[in-house]
């Protein structure tokens, strides 16, 4: 701890970095559904197509 970097830049640093990651993964949840709900398991989900 060289107290750099303060300690409340830190903690806002990685609640941005976490509600980003949870943010994107809640959209790549949505994605799958609306995909397995118009094209099916096969091929919604379980088929790798790069968007």
């Amino acid at each position: 701890m060289s107290g750099t970097i303060p300690v409340m830049i830190c903690l806002l640093v990685w609640l941005y970095v976490f509600t980003m990651f949870v943010l994107v993964g809640l959209i790549e949840l949505l994605r799958a559904y609306l995909l397995v709900k118009s094209l099916g398991w096969c091929e919604g989900v379980f088929t790798y197509h790069v968007s």
